[in-house]
């Protein structure tokens, strides 16, 4: 399946990461937001998603556990991985104190 075609849920608003790493996965995707993972577990079990990209791991927090439980319970199968650098800056005005 071309990726024009493909319809790619994620967990989050548009602009979260997870949506970046959907765009990163398969970059011409309809990428279609779910506001819980399991929505978007469920949204490739209705037929609304052709694949879903969500976490399973971070290097901050580690597994995120859920995912995997939800794979088990939705019956549904990794078929790819992809890694996406996240960066965060603190920024404030002039003068700001801790």
């Amino acid at each position: 399946m071309h990726d024009a075609q493909l319809r790619v849920a994620y967990q989050g608003v548009p602009g979260a990461y997870n949506e970046a790493a959907a765009g990163k996965a398969y970059p011409e995707c309809d990428a279609i937001p779910c506001d819980q993972f399991e929505v978007a577990f469920q949204a490739v079990e209705l037929w609304i998603a052709d694949r879903a990209v969500l976490p399973v791991e971070n290097s901050l927090g580690g597994s995120t556990h859920w995912n995997y439980n939800l794979l088990l319970r939705h019956h549904l199968h990794i078929v790819d991985e992809v890694q996406l650098p996240v960066h965060h800056c603190l920024l404030a005005l002039p003068g700001i104190r801790k």
